[in-house]
């Protein structure tokens, strides 16, 4: 009896441990899909900002580019 007692002990300990284990790992997994999912609404975030940049730019680069297009038209006609 006394040797089947140990056994039932030692399998709930076993068990416990286990159990344990599985509980720590989705804790773990429901962290790392948090942080998974704030690093990807960052990185939307970042990307949306740094488009809207370009597209300032690019806008900005536009018009100047009509400007010095019609300065230099009008300085090499003038020069003749």
């Amino acid at each position: 009896m006394v040797r089947l007692e140990r056994k039932r002990q030692e399998f709930e300990i076993d068990q416990a441990k286990r159990e344990t284990t599985v509980v720590v790992r989705e804790e773990n997994l429901a962290a790392d899909r948090e942080r998974f999912t704030k690093h990807l609404d960052f990185m939307s975030e970042r990307f949306k900002t740094e488009v809207e940049y370009l597209e300032e730019l690019i806008k900005q680069v536009l018009a100047r580019l009509s400007d010095v297009t019609m300065s230099l038209g009008k300085e090499s006609t003038s020069g003749r």
